[in-house]
């Protein structure tokens, strides 16, 4: 049952983002409850068992990601927008997912068409923010993993 509110949710923050809303996010009334509606998505996508929930989370942030950063050039929507996307929705989540063990890339439809998902995020985040977000990628989040930094 609590999945199912679950996907509701999102499919309400699906409709909202993509019928041309995204503005009610800032308004007074929700802008205080953003950082919540953001951490719940970012945690769905790594952890909900549904993965039609994971994909539509992935969609919604995308679709927040091309709005806010394409439209707003250098200037940031919200204040911290730019490092909350490099370093939570660009590199710990598509880690985390990557990292987790729950997608089946071998045997399950439904995880490739995820991991597409997750792969167009990327790509939208690299067409937006450039190379500053490979950077961050590879510079940050890959060292604190272990992994050595880059030899150029």
């Amino acid at each position: 049952e609590t999945n199912e509110v679950k996907q509701c949710y999102c499919l309400f923050l699906h409709a909202i983002t993509h019928n041309a809303l995204v503005p009610i996010l800032l308004t007074n009334q929700l802008a205080r409850h953003l950082d919540t509606i953001l951490s719940a998505l970012l945690e769905d996508i790594v952890s909900n068992p549904m993965m039609n929930v994971r994909k539509l989370c992935i969609n919604i942030l995308k679709a927040l990601v091309i709005e806010w950063c394409a439209s707003s050039g250098a200037k940031e929507p919200l204040e911290g927008w730019h490092q909350f996307v490099f370093q939570r929705i660009g590199c710990e989540v598509s880690l985390r997912l990557c990292l987790n063990g729950s997608l089946n890339l071998s045997k399950d439809v439904a995880s490739n068409i995820v991991f597409g998902e997750l792969l167009s995020l990327q790509r939208t985040l690299y067409d937006c923010l450039g190379e500053k977000f490979v950077e961050c990628g590879v510079n940050v989040e890959l060292t604190q993993l272990g992994f050595p930094p880059p030899v150029l």
